[in-house]
């Protein structure tokens, strides 16, 4: 038992090697995710060496995201149901907001985001 427990540690720890040097590869070509970057700098506090730091660490959780969520759709690429073993839940879609489509979210997330920007904008300015 603890034996399968390790070899799946070790097999995780390699995979997220493997990931963060995608990321590298991607810097090194001048490849940059905008939202990632304006994340990783505020995080940051504008500290650039910083920002590159958590750059990555934010890039490969991405990269982790994006494997998870196209392994859990269907072949007309909609959303399936999640093992319980996985989530602890029925459906990971469902909690993120059920029903509404992803196109619909990342419309949100872009007004919520861009509101926050110009609140931020107001904020410095005074």
């Amino acid at each position: 038992m603890f034996e399968s427990i390790r070899v799946k540690s070790a097999a995780g720890r390699l995979a997220e090697e493997n990931l963060y040097e995608m990321v590298l590869d991607e810097l090194s070509r001048g490849s940059r995710r905008s939202g990632i970057w304006a994340r990783a700098l505020s995080d940051s506090e504008g500290n650039e060496d910083k920002a590159q730091a958590l750059y990555m660490k934010y890039r490969v959780q991405s990269m982790i995201d994006e494997h998870t969520i196209a392994k859990n759709r269907d072949a007309k690429g909609n959303p399936t149901e999640v093992k319980k073993a996985e989530t602890g839940s029925t459906s990971a879609w469902q909690e993120m907001g059920g029903g509404m489509a992803i196109g619909q979210k990342l419309s949100w997330a872009l007004v919520i985001i861009f509101l926050l920007v110009m609140f931020m904008s107001a904020i410095n300015s005074n």
